[in-house]
């Protein structure tokens, strides 16, 4: 299976990859966002915390692994210290922005490719993925496919996990059209 509609707080294991991508939400109001969206779709109720999902990526995900985590510009250094915590070992953090000149930052562990600041996110996307050049790329937190988008572009294979339905059905139209 590509895909799987899931809570990341329910996941026991990763599936096999050769590289983590993912855009974590930013901070608990974001995580609060996320829930209400969720509510409002299909009725689910979920209560998760920043500190939460932060600990359950860092500790399932593979220590031996690239892992490449999209994050805001605060937070930062939550998202290092907690996983650091948990056996990764930082390596850069990339900054970059979206369209329309957001800063994003992208944290990266466990790999020692540098990446030039100031790209703009898709640019930058495909050129964290074509650093490592993955056979596999698994995103926790797949949202409406995005990330996707830009794996399927580098000619990777995808796995995403995404907890709302319907932003999971949007998730498999991208992947089907890529």
């Amino acid at each position: 299976m590509k895909h799987k509609c899931v809570d990341i707080m329910d996941v026991k294991s990763f599936p096999e990859y050769d590289m983590l991508y993912s855009d974590l939400p930013w901070e608990d109001r974001m995580v609060k966002w996320f829930e209400t969206q969720l509510r409002k779709d299909t009725g689910q109720e979920v209560k998760n915390n920043i500190n939460g999902i932060l600990t359950q990526v860092a500790k399932l995900a593979d220590t031996n692994k690239p892992v490449f985590l999209e994050y805001s510009v605060k937070g930062t250094e939550r998202v290092i210290n907690i996983m650091e915590e948990h056996g990764h070992r930082h390596q850069q953090t990339i900054k970059g922005f979206y369209n329309k000149n957001k800063p994003l930052h992208i944290i990266t562990f466990n790999n020692n490719v540098t990446i030039p600041n100031g790209l703009e996110g898709g640019t930058l996307i495909k050129k964290c993925i074509n650093s490592i050049s993955p056979k596999v790329v698994f995103d926790c937190f797949a949202g409406i496919g995005f990330t996707c988008k830009w794996v399927k572009q580098t000619g990777a294979d995808y796995i995403g996990y995404e907890l709302n339905q319907k932003r999971f059905e949007k998730l498999i139209k991208v992947y089907d059209r890529t």
